[in-house]
């Protein structure tokens, strides 16, 4: 399958790989950035903490939705994907984040750093396999 982009004709699959790599290479940034958010919580730099915070977020929303998409253009289910438990590990993502909410909300920042480093974190370790079995299957299949 075919997409016009800005005039010329793109393989959907070829798209879907370099998405898929260029989320291979981030998924480290993000790592670092949930140590870098809660290192700075930590030491009482709120205000820088909560701005990478922001990004910190969308960064895990980017990787999520390459996963999502991926499989829906590779024409694929979740649960043919690594382990085939990739809604659970994205709905234990989802249940992290949502769960460290209040502690942002209510300004208890070492609490909030310690649910990025023990909760969060390995939830979004847990992606990387998906990510690393949808690059395998686009890939071979070109």
């Amino acid at each position: 399958m075919y997409v016009e982009i800005d005039g010329e004709k793109r393989d959907v699959r070829e798209l879907v790989i370099e998405a898929l790599e260029e989320t291979k290479k981030y998924i480290p940034v993000v790592i670092q950035g949930v140590d870098l958010v809660a290192d700075k919580l930590e030491k009482e730099e709120t205000h820088e903490a909560l701005d990478l915070m922001s990004k910190l977020m969308e960064g895990i929303s980017w990787v999520m939705k390459v996963i999502q998409n991926s499989i829906m253009l590779l024409g694929l289910k979740g649960e043919n994907v690594a382990d085939g438990k990739l809604l659970e590990a994205s709905q234990a993502l989802t249940h992290s984040l949502e769960d460290a909410m209040p502690s942002l909300q209510e300004g208890k920042f070492f609490e909030l750093a310690y649910r990025l480093r023990e909760e969060i974190l390995p939830r979004f370790r847990d992606m990387k396999p998906y990510v690393d079995e949808l690059h395998d299957i686009a890939t071979k299949e070109e």
